[in-house]
């Protein structure tokens, strides 16, 4: 198992790892340009939802994949975007909103 000492939302082929770029770094970037695109319809909740899309990215599962060879990208995918919608779901939905049993 890989221990961690930072985390990372994007690898740079080419690039050190201290030059990639930061999970909290891309996720105020979308909570951004989310809140500029959708204020006039949903204040508040797009930058929620910029925040919260790739909260997977933390995850060991994703760390492991992102510092991967990049070449091997094409191959497999992570998970990283359904920490996001359960952070919401859980927060500020009622329990049977968007769920399927």
């Amino acid at each position: 198992m890989v221990i961690w000492h930072a985390c990372y939302a994007h690898s740079l082929k080419g690039l050190p790892r201290e030059e990639w770029q930061l999970p909290e770094d891309h996720l105020i970037a979308a909570a951004d340009l989310a809140e500029r695109f959708a204020n006039s319809f949903a204040p508040g909740w797009a930058r929620l939802a910029g925040l919260w899309h790739d909260a997977g990215k933390y995850q060991p599962s994703f760390q492991n994949y992102v510092a991967s060879d990049p070449d091997a990208h094409v191959k497999q995918k992570v998970d990283h975007s359904s920490a996001g919608a359960l952070i919401a779901i859980s927060s500020y939905v009622a329990p049977r909103v968007g769920r399927v049993d």
